[in-house]
């Protein structure tokens, strides 16, 4: 059985990742790193945390599981949005600078960081490879993004300089791609893109979002990243409407209605 450790398994990205990995009968290791998603963290551990395959285990233990972990998949998609990104920037080097074991380790990063120089693990190792993802959307989406806002009615009028606007994709499509990629083995750098034009503007008119006429504009991504197309699973009113399904249960039973 294929096993894999992912760090951040409690963030957006991290639990879609853990539960496509789990559908697709891989052993995986689950650590949270801060309070990422920590509204949704206990529906979450209600989903996947049933699979008798799933182990969550503390941050603190890491050193447990790097005697044999598999893939490591790092989602540093939540935390270089969070307060403490500093120190999640320090625990990702730490790791990959104390790597002895076999297998490969996969970043997860925002797509803003594809149109930088970006320093995060500058290694020349042929075991780490770094996806690059856009906005994500779908349940548990944090509420710091705009269509999360939206969904639970805390604004009317949202600014689209908040997150990047160029492009969208179905949390479970990204996940899929990425274990594509990590089947493949090889240790390169990636970009998702969606393969419907302009797809966040598509979902933001779902969701009754008024838009300026030009959102951001094409920025160039850095020499060396490849481009990934991916398809849609679902439509964007279906993917939308289980966001705001998930966003809708949490509520009622935060408020145990």
């Amino acid at each position: 059985m294929e096993k894999a450790t992912v760090i951040g398994a409690f963030g957006f990205f991290g639990f879609h990742l853990c539960k496509i990995l789990l559908e697709r009968g891989y052993e995986v290791v689950g650590i949270p790193y801060g309070n990422e998603s920590a509204s949704y963290k206990e529906d979450m551990m209600n989903e996947i945390g049933r699979n008798g395959n799933f182990q969550s285990m503390p941050y603190e233990s890491k050193a447990e599981f790097l005697e044999d972990p598999g893939v490591i998949v790092i989602s540093m998609y939540d935390w270089l949005n969070l307060d403490d990104h500093k120190n999640c920037l320090q625990s990702v080097s730490s790791i990959i600078e104390k790597k002895d074991w076999e297998g490969s380790v996969v970043l997860i990063l925002p797509i803003e960081l594809a149109f930088t120089e970006d320093c995060i693990a500058e290694s020349e190792s042929e075991t780490i490879m770094k996806v690059y993802l856009p906005t994500l959307f779908g349940p548990y989406q944090p509420e710091r993004y705009i269509f999360q806002e939206v969904i639970l009615g805390k604004t009317d009028s949202p600014d689209p300089n908040q997150e990047y606007t160029g492009d969208a994709i179905y949390c479970d499509d990204a996940a899929e791609k990425v274990i594509e990629l990590i089947e493949r083995g090889k240790a390169e750098n990636f970009v998702l893109r969606s393969n419907c034009k302009d797809n966040w503007r598509s979902c933001a008119e779902l969701l009754g979002i008024s838009l300026p006429e030009s959102l951001q504009s094409n920025h160039i991504i850095n020499e060396g990243i490849q481009i990934e197309s991916v398809a849609a699973s679902v439509s964007n009113k279906e993917g939308l409407a289980r966001q705001r399904r998930s966003a809708i249960r949490t509520i009622c039973e935060a408020w145990n209605l």
